[in-house]
């Protein structure tokens, strides 16, 4: 379940926060308003949900007798990183989603295929050496085995997730920007 969550999480508040920019463009072509906010307060929404979300899935380890784990504090911090991940590339696609028509379509299908490559519902030990190294790679990987290690202790995080999840986070909250910075003046006109 706690793959399910931040699943959910991840897909729901990129796609809304991509398309925050577009479906909001009337107001931003009537009044001023800083266009990243409502990106950003997509990613941020999506947060909100995700610690509303772990509140059922306590009580679902606290029936079936899984305790919590003293780590669980750690959840914050996850939640944060992915919230700049998700705002991040949401602000990227935001662009995208303005100028060309079938992105939507096509970050779909992506998402679905990582969701695929996450190991979510499946242990990794199950795949062959090459489909590891690949699920390894995968960006979610690394939040989902801190997450489920900070909240339940199910899963053992290398220093390699920790600093992976935090390079993944950074770089995709300056590459947003960046990007949006850099093509808004030219989308604008396109809202």
């Amino acid at each position: 379940m706690a793959g399910i969550l931040l699943n959910t999480f991840f897909n729901q508040g990129l796609m809304q926060a991509a398309d925050s920019i577009a479906s909001n463009g009337g107001v931003l072509t009537k009044i001023y308003v800083p266009p990243q906010i409502f990106a950003i307060s997509s990613a941020l929404a999506g947060l909100t949900n995700f610690f509303i979300g772990m509140f059922p899935l306590a009580i679902v380890c606290f029936i079936s007798g899984q305790p919590l784990a003293w780590t669980l504090p750690l959840v914050l911090l996850v939640g944060v990183a992915l919230a700049l991940l998700t705002a991040g590339l949401g602000l990227a696609l935001s662009i995208m989603f303005i100028r060309f028509d079938d992105t939507r379509n096509i970050v779909n299908v992506l998402l679905m295929i990582l969701m695929y490559l996450t190991p979510i519902f499946y242990p990794v030990t199950v795949m062959n050496s090459t489909m590891q190294t690949i699920i390894h790679w995968n960006p979610l990987t690394s939040y989902l085995d801190i997450f489920r290690w900070a909240f339940s202790n199910n899963a053992t995080p290398t220093m390699f997730s920790w600093i992976y999840m935090s390079i993944w986070s950074i770089f995709a909250i300056l590459m947003g920007t960046y990007v949006f910075k850099k093509y808004w003046p030219r989308t604008v006109a396109m809202l």
